[in-house]
């Protein structure tokens, strides 16, 4: 495995912390702290949860039986390159592959095996719940969106939103996944990173079997 060495001034976390009312329509987690355990020596907790609430990826598994399970992801997925797509439009819309190139104009075009860090400014809403940040509508990937991802061959896709399409469907998440695109959802502070690129890094626990994992991702600027 060859993990690439980055220089950097400032590190943002993109990543939510974890509590037990975190905005999802998936099973919520559940924290249960012992203390004075073990002879009265320590403290300890037990933590139940869905792997796909919070800051997390996806592994092809989530959407289609037989496809790789998160630990099939390579180690470093999450370590290289970014790019920061600015859309600034929180709320329900639709992002297209012109938004996309819009922002390649200004800023630069994607490169082969860089990641794609989509900035709508809708993780602003993750304090208010589950109603604003899920129920009233979130931003989406379009079809033609995935496919320029595919065609630029991004390493994998950061969105700071619920998911890459309504709860209804799955066909965004089949696209990405199926071409070897993980997506990593739920993301935040991209308003920190000053600039269209910086490197990110994160790493992901390699449960066997498992269609989703929290991460805690970073970027380097």
């Amino acid at each position: 495995m060859n993990i690439p060495c980055v220089s950097y001034g400032k590190i943002i976390d993109l990543s939510h912390p974890f509590d037990e009312n975190m905005p999802s329509i998936d099973p919520m987690p559940r924290l249960d702290f012992y203390e004075n355990t073990h002879s009265g020596l320590y403290n300890v907790e037990t933590i139940t949860y869905c792997p796909h609430v919070g800051t997390h990826m996806d592994a092809p598994s989530h959407v289609a039986d037989g496809w790789g399970s998160i630990d099939s992801w390579p180690a470093d997925i999450l370590v290289g390159p970014a790019v920061v797509i600015q859309t600034g439009r929180p709320g329900k819309c639709e992002i297209s592959a012109s938004d996309i190139t819009a922002c390649e104009m200004e800023n630069g075009f994607i490169e082969p095996g860089d990641a794609v860090l989509f900035h709508t400014r809708h993780s602003e809403l993750w304090g208010f719940g589950r109603s604003a940040y899920v129920d009233d509508g979130y931003p989406c990937l379009s079809l033609d969106a995935a496919d320029y991802l595919i065609s630029r061959r991004v390493r994998y896709a950061a969105i700071d939103f619920f998911s890459p399409e309504p709860p209804d469907r799955s066909d965004i998440h089949r696209r990405l996944l199926g071409n070897g695109i993980p997506i990593v959802e739920n993301v935040c502070n991209l308003e920190m990173i000053e600039g269209a690129r910086c490197a990110t890094i994160g790493t992901f626990p390699a449960v066997r079997g498992a269609t989703g994992v929290w991460v805690r991702l970073l970027a380097l600027v």
